[in-house]
């Protein structure tokens, strides 16, 4: 983006990602790791971990399952 001179309120959120790249790198475990880690109650009141209640919440969203998948990798990424 730099190279070819694109500028523009559009391009702020990828010039900072990629400027921290090495911050991100480094809190992208920070935000992922509690997922498998910490539990909460299930519809029918079972202990499910937080991934398994993040991919149900992005199911329910009427995605096929390899988007929902994708939607659970990227939610960590504006934490980052």
């Amino acid at each position: 983006m730099e190279i070819p001179g694109w500028r523009g309120a559009w391009t702020m959120p990828v010039l900072v990602f990629g400027m921290n790249s090495v911050a991100s790198f480094a809190a992208m475990p920070l935000s992922t790791a509690p997922r498998g880690d910490f539990h909460a109650r299930g519809r029918n009141g079972t202990m499910i971990t937080w991934m398994q209640r993040a991919n149900a919440r992005f199911l329910s969203l009427r995605v096929n399952p390899a988007n929902a998948l994708l939607l659970y990798s990227l939610a960590p990424v504006p934490f980052c």
